[in-house]
């Protein structure tokens, strides 16, 4: 009975391991597929509609905010000081705001960058060597409104950037928010989401706060993972993967969340769904 038994349990760990290998695989050509299926779709409509790529500092907004921290925070040498200020334009560096990349990425010399890479990858991996925490402040600084209800938006020199406009019935065109027939509908929209005066209503204040659907997420995953439910943890794999690279933005806006404020009726339904399939 005892050989049975324990012949039963490594037949069962052996089909075990073979469910998760095959979970895996799955797994991964689910992602590899997604990543494929999208640079397609995104190369094909670029040439389409002849969509020219975004500026060059886009891809270093971390790096710059990083950089700009460790020389508004540390004390640097005058040598390092003075590497760091080429990469700077106007002064900019004197503009730092730890919440948002901004200010110093509009004026960072990309150029000076892309031309001595060696050159600022040393130092910045330097840099980061010796000021690793300063590093990682700076990113948690830029991002943490994603996960803290209680951010506040605008705040100066930002805003909620859910803009107003209105159709043109004439010929199916928006307008500019200024030109509306009907301008008292307009102007309680504007307030309520350019002024973002939705922060002062209770209630709605947590309903489009974006640390809500946030923590909504993060709550999800726990369940289906404590629950050992780990096939539906698939459909949430890529969206999760997408807000983790929001990290990378330039601040933490409402619009870079938008993806999965639409997609959370479907990720709840994942969590009651019964159903195998």
């Amino acid at each position: 009975y005892q050989i049975l038994q324990k012949n039963n349990k490594q037949d069962k760990d052996k089909i075990m391991k073979k469910q998760i290998n095959i979970g895996l695989g799955k797994l991964l050509l689910i992602c590899i597929s997604s990543l494929l299926l999208f640079g397609i779709y995104d190369i094909t409509l670029s040439k389409v509609f002849k969509i020219n790529n975004g500026p060059r500092i886009e891809m270093f907004n971390s790096i710059v905010q990083q950089i700009a921290r460790v020389y508004n925070k540390e004390d640097l040498s005058n040598k390092d000081k003075e590497e760091i200020e080429k990469l700077y334009l106007n002064d900019s560096l004197s503009k730092y705001n730890s919440h948002m990349t901004d200010p110093v990425k509009d004026n960072f010399n990309s150029e000076e960058l892309l031309n001595n890479k060696s050159k600022y990858l040393k130092l910045y991996i330097k840099l980061g060597t010796k000021y690793p925490l300063t590093y990682i402040d700076s990113v948690l600084n830029t991002s943490y409104g994603y996960v803290y209800l209680n951010e506040k938006l605008p705040q100066e020199g930002t805003k909620s950037y859910m803009g107003v406009q209105c159709l043109n019935t004439d010929n199916n065109t928006f307008m500019g928010s200024d030109d509306c027939r009907t301008n008292k509908v307009r102007d309680i929209y504007y307030d309520l989401l350019e002024n973002a005066s939705y922060q002062k209503i209770p209630i709605l204040n947590i309903l489009m706060n974006m640390a809500l659907y946030s923590l909504i997420l993060i709550f999800v995953i726990c369940y289906l993972i404590h629950k050992k439910e780990y096939k539906k943890l698939l459909p949430i794999l890529l969206i999760s993967i997408y807000l983790l690279t929001n990290v990378l933005a330039p601040v933490a806006l409402t619009r870079y969340m938008y993806p999965l404020f639409t997609l959370i009726p479907l990720i709840i339904f994942c969590m009651y769904n019964k159903k195998e399939n």
